[in-house]
């Protein structure tokens, strides 16, 4: 039996693989309901309903396996990828698994700075079809608050699995064996 197969996971490398495990069967599903999406949205207007002008546009809009797609199934692949290496103590997993953390909290900023963006221009927009009625500030303010309290809640796994990775007891747990079991 190898050294490898004797060492057992710590916890916190457990953690971190079963997040990345979870994460990557969660983005498949995602990228799998959003094909069933297009495919129901495709078939709207061949089916000649009664459907709302938005609904219409949306199905007109709507691109078949696009690159945000590609982007998840990318994502999902080296999730799952690298959250059973690190489950198996691959020495390797833990500076890939340490990168995949990065591009996935970079990931989460840039969404969160998309989301507040957007949540401005809306709300000025609709401000502006409501009329003088709507408070436009407490409307803005509120969106983009929530906006950085979300994406804060959203980075803070990502930023502790970064902590963890980097830190001495995953670094012990996923480095290569020594000694005579190693040369095998």
């Amino acid at each position: 039996m190898s050294a490898q197969a004797t060492r057992k996971a710590p916890a916190g490398v457990k953690v971190v693989a079963w997040l990345y495990i979870v994460s990557g069967a969660l983005s498949l599903m995602m990228v799998a309901a959003g094909v069933l999406f297009d495919s129901a949205l495709s078939q709207l207007p061949a089916m000649d309903a009664d459907i709302s002008p938005e609904l219409a546009q949306m199905a007109a809009s709507r691109a078949r396996f696009g690159a945000p797609d590609v982007y998840e199934l990318v994502f999902a692949a080296l999730a799952l990828w690298c959250g059973i290496a690190l489950l198996r103590l691959k020495p390797w997993a833990r500076a890939a698994t340490e990168w995949l953390t990065w591009a996935t909290l970079a990931s989460t900023v840039a969404f969160g700075v998309y989301y507040v963006h957007l949540w401005r221009a809306i709300s000025a927009e609709l401000a502006q079809n409501i009329g003088a009625a709507a408070n436009l500030p407490m409307l803005q303010t509120v969106g983009t608050v929530t906006g950085i309290v979300l994406t804060l809640l959203f980075c803070a796994p990502w930023i502790a699995a970064i902590r963890y990775l980097r830190g001495s007891a995953a670094r012990a747990a996923l480095a290569p064996p020594r000694g005579p079991a190693a040369a095998r």
